[in-house]
């Protein structure tokens, strides 16, 4: 047995969940306010039966190890570890020994990262001090000394000595060339080291528990013509859309100022806050993205986007418009003067404080971005501005936040907030896709559909009566619809029906949730534990029977209907065996038995 199924047959996912967040039983689950998200209402749900949570505000999912691995922030083998410890587990001896190789190479790995990354960072930072024309560069771009020291900006001089010196520094850490070398801070060619780092002020970028992870590396001599700047490569300790700059020192001005100021790059950042606005954050040369919302809303519920007035800032902010709607975050956007980024306004005495209060909502921005002067356009305009505003709202799963949207879309372009409702769910209706009938590949289901990544569109009912089901595997019981039924589903519980009939004549696996859920395709898991979570368990047969019929009534005449079509077509084509099951069918169907 691996360490992980060890772990969960042994330790109870809602003892441990406990001692983190205050949970109170609804039914057969557990809820509370969500740990990884900033939120004001218990949208965080543990189920003990099944030994997995899930959160309804941020969509946070997993088990145990999970739970424990990013609450921690640590890996899967390291929060085994954890738990180990933690409650002391004995383990048998075969998966003891398989453990601890396992543990020790991750473990000796993420140490030596961490450390030469560590060691990296001190001696930039000693190098800029000692390098009057790098200090002097920052000085003139008023980036002074105390800004230096708070976020302990570095420079890398150039050349093989200053690589041979760091080295020869290093070795008396216990740390060897090929710490680095894996660290991605010097690179090796043939029998060369060099750094793409030489010769760059380098902004040390740490992660929210203060670990120095990575560099963000600027050209600034006159004629350097490399990329202007240069970040560490992506290791399973550096994921750029998971970083924030000077979140690690910044999280505490954020909760104490109840509010976060996101910006594009390093040296806004570094000018926030040395003008007073420690409480900033920036993404590392990238695009902002889901993820880095959910870090901040771990902090606060409202954020100030401050990006430069040139089109290209304008052009990220829209980007932003169409992925905030699934975080439980307040979007605030901040409009510069155009051709000024955050420092340029600063430094040149520009209020701030005056752009904070007259900041618009994301929504507002969106529609003054995109349909300004909405009754002055032309028709061709106007429907071109009002499809991006209803596609827009169209991608948003809270039913609350989309009806709040409609009538701010309602009033600001004149249109009754009925018609725009009616358009949106026809606009909703767009985005299922399709999805093929072969759907086993190696025992591996296939992927959803873009749409189904963030949540399937599924008629209420049908979510209920799957969720039944799959809530089923866990009982005495497993439910099922009657096979006629099926084609009468939405395309994606279609799908899914023939996926857990599939699960269920298998004779391999064993017949619960989470034998079920590990069968299934990641990008699956998401829905399928919140749609499992979302209801109570079905407690008799009789019970999902009921749910079934309801369901059969709404459907009943197109049922009939196409049993007699089916009816017609098996005798046109004299299949006598066909058109007896079909009259079989036809009379139960008539007389309710079914």
């Amino acid at each position: 047995m691996p360490i992980f199924s060890f772990l969960k047959s042994n330790l109870s996912i809602l003892d441990l969940i406990s001692e983190y967040v205050p949970l109170k039983q609804a039914g057969n689950y557990w809820k509370g306010p969500c740990p990884f998200h900033y939120e004001k209402e218990a949208s965080f749900t543990v189920s003990p039966d099944k030994q997995i949570f899930y959160c309804f505000g941020c969509h946070a999912k997993g088990d145990l190890i999970s739970f424990v691995a990013k609450k921690e922030n640590l890996s899967q083998v390291e929060a085994a570890k954890y738990l180990i410890d933690k409650y002391q587990i004995e383990l048998p001896e075969q998966i003891k020994e398989n453990f601890s190789k396992n543990f020790n190479t991750n473990l000796n790995e993420k140490n030596n990262y961490f450390n030469a990354c560590k060691f990296f960072a001190n001696w930039l930072h000693e190098k800029l001090i000692e390098t009057p024309d790098a200090f002097n560069y920052l000085v003139n771009r008023n980036i002074n000394k105390q800004d230096i020291e708070y976020f302990k900006i570095g420079y890398f001089p150039g050349g093989v000595r200053n690589i041979g010196n760091l080295l020869k520094m290093a070795s008396n850490s216990g740390l060897m060339a090929k710490d680095f070398i894996d660290a991605g801070i010097l690179v090796q060619n043939n029998s060369v080291i060099y750094s793409p780092f030489e010769e760059r002020i380098i902004f040390p970028i740490y992660d929210i528990m203060s670990r120095c992870v990575g560099f963000g590396g600027r050209v600034f001599r006159i004629g350097d013509d490399r990329a202007k700047y240069y970040n560490s490569k992506e290791s399973l300790w550096f994921l750029k859309g998971k970083l924030l700059f000077g979140l690690d020192i910044a999280k505490q001005y954020m909760q104490e100022k109840k509010h976060a100021f996101l910006v594009e790059g390093y040296t806004d950042c570094v000018a926030m806050a040395k003008y007073g606005y420690k409480n900033v954050v920036a993404t590392l040369g990238t695009a902002c993205t889901v993820e880095h919302l959910r870090l901040i809303s771990r902090y606060v519920d409202t954020v100030y986007v401050l990006y430069d007035g040139d089109n290209a800032g304008q052009n990220a902010m829209l980007r932003l418009t169409q992925l905030c709607w699934d975080v439980d975050l307040e979007l605030k956007i901040i409009k510069l003067p155009a051709k000024q980024d955050p420092a340029d306004f600063l430094i040149s005495g520009g209020n701030l404080d005056l752009l904070v209060e007259s900041a618009d909502t994301v929504f507002e921005f969106f529609i003054d971005s995109t349909s300004s002067n909405f009754l002055s356009l032309t028709l061709s305009e106007q429907m071109t501005a009002g499809r991006s505003i209803l596609s827009l709202i169209a991608k948003i799963d809270d039913s609350l936040k989309r009806e709040i949207l409609i009538n701010r879309a309602a009033k600001h372009l004149g249109i009754q907030a009925t018609t725009i409702t009616s358009m949106v769910f026809e606009e909703k209706s767009k985005f299922i896709a399709n999805i093929q009938d072969n759907n086993i590949t190696n025992n591996k289901y296939i992927k959803p559909s873009e749409q189904q990544k963030t949540g399937l569109s599924i008629p209420i009912l049908e979510e209920r009566i799957f969720s039944a089901i799959i809530n089923s595997f866990d009982g005495a019981d497993i439910f099922f619809v009657p096979g006629y039924l099926i084609e009468y589903f939405s395309k994606d519980i279609q799908l899914l029906l023939k996926i857990v009939g599939d699960f269920i004549a298998s004779t391999e696996l064993q017949k619960n949730f989470d034998s079920f859920i590990n069968t299934v395709d990641p990008e699956y898991k998401d829905w399928l534990i919140a749609c499992s979570l979302k209801y109570e368990p079905m407690k008799t047969k009789e019970a999902f029977d009921d749910l079934v019929a309801i369901f059969f009534k709404k459907n009943w005449k197109e049922i009939v209907q196409d049993v007699k079509s089916k009816m017609q077509k098996a005798k046109s084509e004299g299949n006598e065996e066909r058109v007896k099951d079909l009259l079989n069918l036809f009379t139960q169907l008539k007389r309710g038995l079914i």
